[in-house]
């Protein structure tokens, strides 16, 4: 019997039946190679007209009746309809197709007379079965019992599908899709992150709830609780030389970099501005989802909270939750949502450039930023006392707390009481008794008046409230007047690390003169319809002495 093993005596450039002679030989049948099949795929299956045509003449296996057949009319447009619907479906997001899908679910919901009602399953407003409209929206049972629990549960957001974000993957490289990803979170980082520290307080209620009311679901998963489970792999000889620490690619980093919080709202949103910048990156969510997880913990969304929101930024972000299933125009609102916080970030960028050079003192230059704190950490009397069933129900007054920080200068605080108006008549009182202080210094000849976006103003005073906050829950545990948290405060400011800031003081604001009134009388001057998203958020002010006129 010749042996297929033979010692070679000649080569030849021709190996192509050279495996088949030595199989023959052996008596064996070469196995032969399988032909790729390059049939239609499940995309297209499901937005032909043939799919379409056969869904609708089968008889529905949940009802057992022809609910479907309504479908399949040419003269009054169902079918074009149909056949329109599932062409735009297939090419839908599947994060989106989830959207529309649970809001169809809350839709039903809330149309039953009473809660034990059977619900009725509609389609282009034809009633179907429960399998007819499942099997017309090509969704699973699995994926369709996952959406009808969270919706029964009163949800907000659809839940996290993690099937296809968490592909098996050995780590995560460096190519164009990561290192375009990570350019874009560092860019949302530095400029439209914020650092607001909500303190918890033992002895008050607070605004928000313990939970992420309305959190985006893909951002709330643990990323240790979805890893994927290596296979054990084969025992190797350890060296007992030069034995090196072995260190998972995909371990959570320590970036040690604070934590900053966006605005409320969901993954997607960003990741349709990601899109936006560049149309033809082809990056998935998945890898977007994943380097977010990995390299930018850190980066997390705020709470449903007393924090006012940007205006611009909820009405881009209900229209992007609303034109879920229109694909170029959820890219226009994508593309005008990050035009928006760009220049958002342009303001801060000269808001920083402002404060540094207040603090250097170098170009005769006072940069002033100005803001109220959250009251309801201020009601009194504050005591251990308070929790007692008997008293706990009573209302309690609450102050009103204003800072003003002057960069490189002062640090100024005021109370007020709950009864004194809020206005900006009382604004304007504090930010003159400011410039009164600073005015001994013979260095003021004019001043200017800028504003950055609303909801986009949590600078440095709010990490100073924050620090305030800190403050009083350590040491003010029983406070009982106003002058006691006057004394409190303080004695904040007293062992505050601001190096800049030498001089810091505490006032209690009683009265406050009528300042609307003198200006409208003094300035012959009205700043009106100028208002809205393209306003101007620079204001010169000179005295005309000052100018040399």
């Amino acid at each position: 019997m010749p042996s297929a093993w033979a010692p070679v005596k000649e080569l030849s450039d021709d190996e192509s039946n050279s495996h088949r002679e030595d199989f023959r030989e052996l008596g064996l049948r070469p196995k032969r190679k399988r032909k790729k099949r390059h049939g239609p795929t499940l995309r297209e299956r499901l937005a032909s007209e043939v799919h379409c045509r056969a869904l609708l003449t089968k008889r529905c296996k949940g009802c057992r009746r022809p609910c479907l057949m309504g479908f399949a009319s040419r003269q009054n447009g169902a079918f074009a309809n149909l056949l329109d619907f599932r062409r735009k479906w297939v090419d839908t997001h599947k994060l989106d197709q989830d959207r529309v899908v649970f809001d169809s679910m809350k839709a039903a919901l809330a149309a039953r007379a009473t809660d034990q009602a059977a619900v009725s399953w509609r389609f282009n407003g034809s009633k179907v079965c429960l399998r007819g409209w499942k099997a017309l929206h090509a969704i699973g049972n699995g994926r369709f019992q996952r959406l009808w629990e969270a919706a029964v549960r009163g949800d907000e957001n659809p839940p996290a599908d993690m099937r296809f974000v968490t592909h098996e993957k050995a780590h995560v490289t460096a190519d164009s899709s990561v290192g375009q990803v990570t350019t874009f979170l560092q860019t949302l980082y530095d400029s439209v992150a914020e650092t607001l520290p909500d303190v918890k307080d033992d002895g008050l209620e607070l605004s928000f709830h313990k939970g992420l009311e309305g959190a985006d679901p893909y951002a709330s998963v643990d990323m240790p609780a979805v890893a994927t489970v290596e296979p054990p792999a084969k025992k190797q000889k350890v060296r007992k030389v030069r034995q090196g620490l072995k260190i998972h690619v995909e371990r959570k980093l320590d970036h040690a970099l604070e934590a900053r919080y966006l605005p409320p709202g969901c993954m997607k949103d960003y990741f349709e501005q990601f899109k936006s910048v560049d149309v033809l990156n082809k990056t998935s969510f998945s890898t977007f989802w994943r380097v977010w997880r990995i390299e930018f913990d850190h980066l997390r969304f705020r709470a449903v909270s007393s924090h006012a929101q940007c205006s611009t930024c909820l009405h881009h972000r209900v229209l992007l939750k609303e034109l879920s299933g229109y694909l170029f125009a959820r890219q226009r609102q994508a593309q005008l949502y990050h035009a928006h916080l760009m220049s958002q970030y342009r303001d801060r960028q000269v808001y920083w450039a402002l404060r540094s050079s207040s603090r250097l003192r170098t170009l005769g230059q006072i940069t002033i930023i100005q803001d109220g704190m959250d009251q309801c950490k201020f009601a009194f009397p504050r005591s251990p006392l308070c929790r007692g069933k008997d008293l706990s129900t009573l209302i309690r007054p609450k102050l009103s707390i204003v800072g003003c920080l002057a960069h490189g200068w002062c640090l100024l605080f005021s109370v007020s009481d709950p009864t004194h108006p809020k206005d900006s008549s009382c604004m304007a009182e504090l930010f003159c008794h400011t410039l009164t202080r600073l005015s001994r210094l013979g260095i003021l000849a004019g001043a200017s008046l800028q504003h950055l976006r609303s909801g986009h103003s949590h600078e440095d005073i709010d990490q100073t409230f924050g620090s305030l906050s800190l403050f009083l829950v350590k040491h003010g545990k029983q406070v009982e007047t106003p002058k006691d948290f006057r004394h409190l405060i303080q004695k904040f400011c007293s062992t505050a690390h601001r190096p800049f800031e030498n001089e810091r003081a505490v006032v209690l604001l009683d009265q406050h003169r009528p300042w609307r009134d003198f200006l409208a009388g003094a300035v012959p001057v009205m700043l009106q319809g100028i208002g809205g998203p393209g306003a101007p958020h620079f204001f010169g002010i000179s005295r005309r002495e000052d100018l040399g006129s």
